[in-house]
């Protein structure tokens, strides 16, 4: 595939599929973000000594044969999912936090609002967008509520998902989702959800790793990141008003951990001015706990220097 060298360069095509919910169709989206820029690795004092919480990344002994810590110059990948992943145009964030780190991410979209992973598994749509590019990875990432009020299904088609996109020669990638906010009108409706955003997060932690576990799939752990963000830091909001979806913030943390778990590289000291609405001291913060999501052993060592490349 050609490089492009200019920095900032940004191609975004939306396709409308029609389906049988013409009010809310499959949305597939291109993203093209391209950096010539090269990139110095900083690490802030004491950070890779943090520890991540066992698993988060990497599940078992399968997955961590796939570990590649060379960072890429060029990746293609596609995320399938919902709102979670086309609110705010996630993977044009991710694409671009590439572009400022010199990391060429060309990113694509599959989507529908409230869509399961039954339902991506049964649209022709989605193992004709699996097979027929050069994908380089593809995140999955189910309903909110998958593996709390549907983890048979969930897990079921995971796994055939997982087995398309391995066949076609790409590696899969599982987007770990959040518990909604503290609050949120689901907790006294659902009971399955445990009642608090701990308890549904530990569902949903159980329910992805249960997929990763009998696929060999690597996490990517945006929950419980999120759940260590907000702890962290209380003063910074992650939710838009429906205490369910991402607001700019969590937008921005989750494509931060995209970023370094695709790239294996933390975002501080590479990615560039935050978008409009996220202070710079807020930034940071994000930053710093999306790096969490580096696997350890693809932490560098203090002043190491360059990253190695493809």
């Amino acid at each position: 595939m050609s490089r492009l060298h200019n920095p900032w360069a940004s191609i975004v095509v939306v396709l409308l599929i029609g389906c049988e919910f013409p009010d809310d169709p499959v949305r597939l989206t291109d993203v093209m973000m391209d950096s010539s820029t090269g990139s110095t690795l900083h690490w802030p004092t004491g950070e890779e000594e943090l520890e991540l919480e066992r698993a988060d990344v990497l599940v078992n002994a399968t997955a961590t044969r796939r570990l590649d810590c060379v960072t890429p110059l060029e990746l293609d990948v596609l995320f399938i999912g919902n709102s979670y992943t086309f609110t705010l145009n996630l993977p044009e964030m991710v694409a671009r936090l590439g572009s400022e780190a010199g990391v060429t991410i060309h990113a694509s979209a599959l989507t529908r609002r409230n869509a399961r992973l039954e339902y991506h598994l049964a649209q022709a749509i989605t193992t004709e967008t699996i097979t027929e590019h050069a994908w380089d990875f593809v995140v999955l990432q189910g309903h909110s509520l998958d593996p709390i009020d549907n983890l048979d299904d969930f897990l079921a088609a995971g796994e055939a998902l997982v087995d398309t996109i391995e066949q076609s020669g790409a590696r899969p990638l599982l987007y770990e989702t959040w518990a909604y906010k503290e609050g949120e009108a689901t907790y006294e409706t659902d009971p399955d959800t445990g009642g608090t955003p701990a308890a549904m997060q530990q569902l949903i932690r159980e329910g992805y790793r249960s997929l990763a576990k009998s696929t060999g799939a690597p996490i990517a752990p945006v929950g419980d990141i999120w759940k260590r963000t907000l702890a962290d830091h209380p003063t910074i909001e992650l939710f838009d008003p429906d205490f369910q979806h991402p607001n700019l913030n969590g937008v921005y943390l989750t494509a931060n951990v995209f970023f370094s778990v695709l790239t294996r590289m933390t975002p501080m000291g590479h990615v560039g001015v935050p978008p409009e609405g996220i202070s710079n001291e807020d930034a940071v913060a994000l930053q710093a706990e999306a790096a969490r999501a580096i696997h350890w052993k693809c932490r560098p060592k203090r002043n190491s220097g360059r990253i190695d490349r493809r």
